[in-house]
């Protein structure tokens, strides 16, 4: 888990753009809205550029990992993370070329039919969990077509979250919500966020669909405080690897790191948008 995470770490601020770019566009005039969205789509044209001009129908080789802890062998009482490879893809290089440019324009495009709206603050709950559809969809059409390791594991829920947290927390408070209600929604957006991985996983698990969701491979887990768990078939699987964890420990995660990153941009935007009012 480590090594993928370090070997991600180059990619995430670029993956991360088109999140910015769509949670910080609500904020910002017709200009600011345009630019975002010529830079995203220079960017979609740079990959099929790239694509014409550079041979890639070299075929390339993803061994999609997932990682579950499961009890060492030789002491029932020791766990280690064990890397599970879920689903292995082939394709030639410019899928996954072609999945970023879909995705960049996507972005592009959104923004750019919304450029002359008044700036104004997005419903918070809707703006999170679109975005956090966006990246989910985004990983998985970058695993279905055997892009690198090292950049699926800079696109997702999970890594984007790390923009969408202070982005959401910044819109309660430009909605001038106070902190009770902040709380309230940060953990409805999360149980929606969390539900829909779940629910992908489940139709990618139980039909052997392919992606870091498809569990079906994975025969055992080693859970907090349940032990270790022999998974016998691809329901069961899915049960404990994916639902019983996003709907407990990622859900918690979710709110305690929301909590973290959003307390402050919730409270400088609540005193930004209730300073009017006091004048």
């Amino acid at each position: 888990m480590d090594e993928l995470f370090r070997n991600s770490l180059p990619f995430f601020l670029p993956a991360l753009l088109p999140a910015i770019a769509l949670l910080l566009a609500p904020s910002l005039g017709r200009r600011g809205r345009t630019l975002w969205a010529a830079g995203l789509a220079l960017i979609a044209v740079g990959f099929v550029v790239d694509v014409l001009a550079i041979d890639h129908s070299e075929e390339y080789t993803l061994e999609v990992p997932n990682v579950f802890r499961r009890f060492s062998e030789g002491d029932a009482g020791e766990t280690h993370p064990h890397r599970w490879i879920v689903d292995t893809v082939k394709a030639p290089a410019w899928h996954w070329h072609i999945a970023t440019t879909v995705f960049m324009g996507l972005a592009a495009l959104f923004l750019f039919v919304r450029r002359g709206r008044a700036p104004a603050p997005p419903p918070p709950v809707a703006a999170a969990v679109g975005v956090s559809l966006f990246y989910l969809a985004y990983r998985l059409a970058l695993e279905k077509t055997a892009a690198p390791e090292a950049i699926t594991w800079a696109v997702g829920v999970t890594p984007a979250s790390v923009v969408i947290l202070p982005f959401f927390a910044w819109h309660c408070g430009r909605s001038a919500w106070d902190f009770k209600r902040f709380v309230k929604n940060l953990l409805y957006m999360a149980l929606l966020q969390r539900v829909a991985v779940a629910a992908v996983g489940y139709f990618a698990t139980t039909r052997a669909l392919g992606t870091h969701l498809d569990v079906h491979l994975v025969t055992d887990i080693a859970l907090p405080l349940a032990g270790e768990r022999k998974l016998a078939s691809p329901l069961e699987a899915w049960v404990w690897t994916t639902l019983v964890p996003q709907l407990t420990l990622w859900l918690v995660f979710t709110a305690v790191i929301g909590l973290a990153l959003g307390a402050l941009p919730w409270w400088l935007a609540r005193r930004r948008a209730r300073a009017p009012a006091a004048t």
